[in-house]
């Protein structure tokens, strides 16, 4: 069985592999070199179920959802590719020289102290995405945010991959009152960053706390060892 899975998404994915490098293709020209008719045309099948492609006339062609799902693989190795998360990051701080802080609760980072951040979703602008993120992950209102810069942080571990990220950034002024709270994800909370020692940050956060005293807008690159943070 695994290798009956394993066949099928092969042959899909040379099917989809040779569609991305035509806008539209004949039967003939789209199935790969040594697979039996029968197998082909029951995985050419699939693809239009499944609506990866579609046929007009005689001729294939990508779909929306084809085009969407070959942006996200390697045309080396068919695979999908492990890509960098672009984020939005909130330095929010209040009138007593505070900073919004997370403690966060999952992997890769559990238990260390953090930037408010989250995923850009889908076809959102990055403004809507910061603003967004101050909504759900602080339940703050009326915050004015100023995109500062924009930064790329690559985090590895004995030699593994752990997190790849473009930040970006943005900083704004919050001086209401707000009680340390726990979420599922993280304890958010107040709190002065120099009382706290360093090596409690997530590796970036003094490298982003020194970009913000610039008043351009800045915009760098940082690679980390987690192994020098543990």
């Amino acid at each position: 069985m695994i290798c009956y899975y394993l066949v099928m998404h092969i042959v899909q994915s040379k099917i989809l592999d040779k569609l991305t490098y035509a806008k539209e293709l004949r039967y003939s020209q789209i199935r790969p070199q040594r697979i039996e008719s029968n197998l082909f045309a029951y995985h050419l099948k699939e693809l239009l179920k499944d609506g990866y492609i579609e046929k007009n006339d005689k001729l294939y062609t990508l779909t929306a959802k084809g085009k969407s799902h070959v942006d996200k693989i390697s045309h080396r190795s068919l695979k999908v590719r492990q890509q960098p998360k672009i984020i939005t990051l909130l330095d929010i701080t209040n009138s007593k020289g505070q900073t919004m802080i997370y403690r966060r609760k999952h992997q890769p980072f559990i238990g260390m102290l953090s930037y408010p951040s989250g995923k850009l979703h889908m076809y959102e602008h990055i403004a809507e995405a910061a603003n967004r993120e101050v909504r759900e992950k602080l339940e703050f209102s009326k915050v004015t945010l100023e995109h500062r810069g924009i930064v790329y942080m690559a985090y590895r571990e004995d030699g593994e991959n752990i997190s790849q990220v473009l930040a970006h950034v943005f900083h704004g002024a919050y001086n209401h009152e707000f009680e340390r709270d726990d979420t599922l994800r993280a304890t958010r909370f107040w709190a002065d960053p120099k009382k706290y020692d360093k090596k409690e940050f997530v590796p970036g956060f003094w490298e982003i706390k020194k970009l913000l005293k610039q008043k351009d807008f800045f915009f760098d690159e940082f690679f980390f060892d987690l192994k020098d943070y543990s």
